[in-house]
């Protein structure tokens, strides 16, 4: 999630129901091919399931991660904590 967050970032997050993210917001998923991705929520689609995009433009795409399930674990960003720059 660079530039917002880099190497020696920590973020601390809580567990919510999916149907609780708003676009805008970041979050935590677990995806089943990349693993933990920290991601924006762009979008809740009508079946609970969220698409989600990255902050930068070398990121992957939102079509390459595709949807997160509902059923999917998910974090909500609660806190950043930036190491020194």
């Amino acid at each position: 999630m660079s530039p917002l967050l880099l190497a020696g970032d920590y973020v601390l997050c809580c567990r919510w129901p999916q149907h609780w993210f708003k676009p805008e917001q970041l979050i935590i998923t677990r995806h089943p091919e990349y693993g933990d991705i920290v991601k924006r929520v762009s979008r809740r689609n009508s079946d609970g399931s969220l698409q989600l995009r990255g902050d930068n433009p070398a990121s992957i795409s939102s079509e390459q991660i595709g949807t997160i399930s509902p059923a999917s674990p998910t974090w909500r960003v609660i806190k950043l904590i930036r190491q020194p720059r």
